[in-house]
C-alpha cells in the first residue's frame, strides 16, 4: 500500500472514532467532510447550545510530534473561513450558539491498542 493510501485509511478512521467519542457525550453530527468554496470542515457537531466545527488529525503512535500540531496557522484560517459561510447560509437557526473551533487528536496503535483521543474544544 502506498503511504498515501495509509494515510487515507489512518484519516478515515480516525473521523469514525472522532464521530463515535462525539456521539457517546452527547454531540449529534450535522455534517462530515463539509465542504464549500472555501474548503472543507472534517465534522460539524451541535450540543445543546453550541456548534463546534472540528478538525480531526489522526497519527499512529509512531510519530514524533501531537497530532493536533499539525493544525497550522493556514489550516486554522481555512476552517475560520468555512465556518463563516457556512454560519451565514445556515439563517437564524444558529444563532444563541456559541461557536467553537476544535480539534480532536486521534492516536491509533499499528499494534491494535485502544485508540487515544483528545477533544481540544476551542483549540484556535
Amino acid at each position: 500500500m502506498s503511504a498515501l493510501g495509509f494515510r487515507k485509511i489512518l484519516g478515515a478512521r480516525g473521523e469514525e472514532l472522532a464521530v463515535d467519542f462525539l456521539q457517546q457525550n452527547g454531540y449529534r453530527i450535522l455534517a462530515k467532510n463539509f465542504s464549500n468554496r472555501m474548503g472543507e470542515i472534517d465534522l460539524i457537531a451541535e450540543r445543546a447550545k453550541e456548534l463546534h466545527f472540528i478538525e480531526v488529525k489522526t497519527r499512529s503512535d509512531n510519530n514524533f510530534f501531537e497530532p493536533e500540531e499539525a493544525v497550522d496557522f493556514r489550516k486554522q484560517s481555512k476552517i475560520r473561513k468555512v465556518a463563516q459561510v457556512f454560519l451565514s447560509n445556515s439563517g437564524a437557526r444558529f444563532s444563541g450558539h456559541d461557536i467553537y473551533l476544535d480539534v480532536i487528536a486521534v492516536i491509533v496503535s499499528p499494534a491494535g491498542g485502544s485508540p487515544v483521543i483528545k477533544h481540544l474544544i476551542g483549540a484556535f
